[in-house]
């Protein structure tokens, strides 16, 4: 195809989009709305993945030493538990620390553990565990190492959030794909009413000579920038809801608990020039395979 009639046939697709204004505004409508629908999940899925590691972040258990525990013993423990590999930060609380936040803790009534001795709150080590999914099988083992009294770690916890995680992926992954689906199939009826509103226009170029290619041009660049003004339309609308509801929920008006929960909230700019160009594949992808496919069956002639 030579060049000034490429350059012909993509103009007569971007002409089609104006010509066919009302077709294109209903396939533009239909394919921002599911695009918005995929969006969103999207986000959603990012964000519960974002809270529930946030959560793992900041998940310690405690780890009780026995009194008779000599430094080094309790040095060659820290050693052991950096060993097991599920464990992050280590801190080690002395018993005179742990008596000292235990009346931090008790704030005016403190006062009522002055007469007790440090013996009575063993030494402990403050643990981050990094994956909670493995956390009862790492407090497993190290309820098996020497010099230990007990754990204390909420297993239920970390199983909880691990099946959460786990949930809202699948999910997320099951919205997605069926929402594409559905973008595709809609796209496609949208577009094949288009098609088929210049059905006579079609089989006259075919009388005429005119190739499939020739004919199937317009209507795949025309499905393009459908494709492209709905990606374009979908971006900057969830950009705007997404920003104002964060901004709802975190903002000052908003209560503590609110804020400190959405704390670990994705900001759209982390995710924007993936959410972009994602659109903007799928919508022109999309807008292209189905133009491609509706034209088909009117080229037999």
């Amino acid at each position: 195809m030579k060049g000034s009639s490429f350059k012909y046939l993509v103009g007569e697709g971007a002409k089609n989009v104006w010509y066919n204004r009302l077709m294109s505004f209903a396939s533009v409508g239909v394919l921002t709305t599911c695009l918005l629908l995929v969006g969103f999940a999207m986000l959603f899925t990012m964000n519960v993945n974002s809270m529930v590691g946030y959560v793992e972040q900041q998940n310690e258990a405690v780890v009780f030493i026995e009194d008779a525990a000599t430094d080094e013993q309790i040095e060659a423990l820290r050693q052991e538990l950096l060993d097991t590999g599920n464990v992050g930060n280590i801190e080690y609380i002395s018993k005179e620390d742990a008596l000292a936040e235990q009346k931090s803790a008790m704030g005016e009534d403190g006062d009522l553990l002055d007469g007790i001795g440090e013996d009575v709150f063993p030494a402990s080590f403050r643990i981050q565990i990094t994956d909670l999914s493995q956390m009862a099988s790492t407090v497993s083992t190290i309820e098996g190492m020497d010099n230990v009294l007990k754990v204390n770690a909420s297993a239920e916890m970390g199983q909880a959030l691990t099946s959460v995680k786990q949930l809202v992926n699948t999910f997320g992954l099951v919205v997605i794909g069926a929402l594409i689906i559905v973008s595709i199939v809609i796209i496609a009826n949208t577009i094949r009413a288009s098609v088929f509103s210049r059905r006579r226009e079609i089989n006259i170029m075919k009388y005429v000579g005119a190739t499939d290619g020739f004919i199937r041009l317009p209507f795949v660049v025309e499905g393009l920038l459908l494709g492209l003004v709905s990606a374009v339309v979908a971006f900057f609308v969830i950009w705007g809801a997404y920003t104002g509801l964060v901004h709802l929920i975190t903002g000052e008006s908003s209560s503590l608990w609110l804020r400190m929960m959405f704390q670990s909230v994705v900001p759209f700019r982390d995710v924007a020039w993936q959410l972009g160009l994602s659109f903007a594949g799928a919508g022109m992808v999309t807008g292209a395979i189905g133009s491609a496919f509706c034209i088909s069956s009117h080229l037999k002639v």
